[in-house]
């Protein structure tokens, strides 16, 4: 992906086979019912999130009027570097098989309304905010307060 903004409207983003996915300064929205994305088990990605503009240290973003736990899906066995948020307020985020999540990220920012890790996966989230060209989004971060729901 070139630098920029991308909005995937009332399809999916499907990554499967051995494809490889990467690029720096990059923000994805998905809009619509129909809109999520999947990375299969084969596939390698490699994104950071954009450094200005609407969707700033934002990677993935879920259109807040979608209904509850749509699926979004990591099987990918190289998604190492995933530097930004990965915002799904009303989706289910599954994280599978041998998954290698986060690795090579300063840092990563899951928001979602269920993260659910199957067997297998290593998933890293690193917090080193500081040493990211990536800027981070108001109420992530050291500054931020944390609210978990029972």
């Amino acid at each position: 992906f070139k630098p920029g903004n991308y909005i995937m409207k009332d399809g999916p983003l499907v990554v499967k086979g051995n494809a490889t996915m990467t690029g720096t300064n990059v923000g994805i929205a998905f809009r619509g019912e129909t809109s999520v994305f999947s990375f299969g088990t084969s596939t390698q990605v490699n994104l950071t999130a954009p450094k200005s503009g609407p969707l700033a240290g934002i990677l993935f973003f879920e259109d807040r009027s979608t209904s509850k736990n749509r699926l979004f899906q990591i099987k990918s066995k190289d998604a190492e570097r995933f530097e930004g948020t990965i915002y799904l307020p009303n989706a289910r985020l599954f994280i599978d098989k041998e998954s290698r999540l986060g690795q090579a990220s300063n840092w990563t920012a899951i928001i979602a309304n269920q993260v659910e890790i199957g067997q297998g996966p290593n998933v890293q989230i690193n917090s080193d905010y500081s040493s990211s060209s990536i800027p981070v989004p108001n109420g992530i971060g050291p500054s931020a307060s944390a609210h978990l729901k029972r």
